[in-house]
Formats: C-alpha cells, structure tokens, sequence
C-alpha cells in the first residue's frame, strides 16, 4: 500500500515484520510503499508481485499489477527483446 506521510507509516509498522520501499519518481518526489506482516506472523513473507504493484503504482497504471495483463504474443515479444538488446548493445563488453 502507498504511503503519503510519515504518520501513516510509523502507525502502520506496529509490533510486526514489514517491507519498506521508496521510489523516486522525479528528482525532488518519491512514494514510498508498505507491506506489513500480520500480527502474530513471526515468518514475514513479501508477496512476490509486491515489487510488480510498487512500480505499477509509480507508472500510474494499475493494470500492470496483475502479471496476466502484460502478456503479450510470440511476435511481440520477440520483437521487444530484440529491441532490449539493441539498446543495451553500447554496454556490451
């Protein structure tokens, strides 16, 4: 869940484990992010679309949270794989 002031945060944390994650969005802004276990859950265990959530959050589209949503054909992902090499080739050793 995002977090938009520190109030909110200090009495989100309580007695139990949590994530914490701050994203810089521009230069002088960020969101901040919380994922808090629940009591008495001595094993905190992040969901794993967590991290999938936060940065759907910080790209303002909330459909990229849900995996199935960024599905794309054969075609299509070959194609961005290929361009995701291609622009990453200058850093190639």
């Amino acid at each position: 869940r995002e977090i938009n002031s520190d109030l909110a945060l200090t009495s989100m944390m309580g007695d139990a484990g949590y994530f914490y994650a701050e994203v810089p969005v521009s230069t002088k802004e960020y969101k901040r992010f919380l994922y808090s276990a629940e009591e008495g859950d001595d094993n905190l265990r992040v969901p794993i679309q967590f991290g999938r959530e936060v940065l759907a959050s910080v790209l303002d589209n909330p459909d990229l949270a849900h995996w199935m949503a960024c599905v794309v054909n054969e075609e299509q992902e070959t194609k961005l794989a290929t361009a995701f090499r291609e622009s990453f080739a200058p850093f190639e050793p």
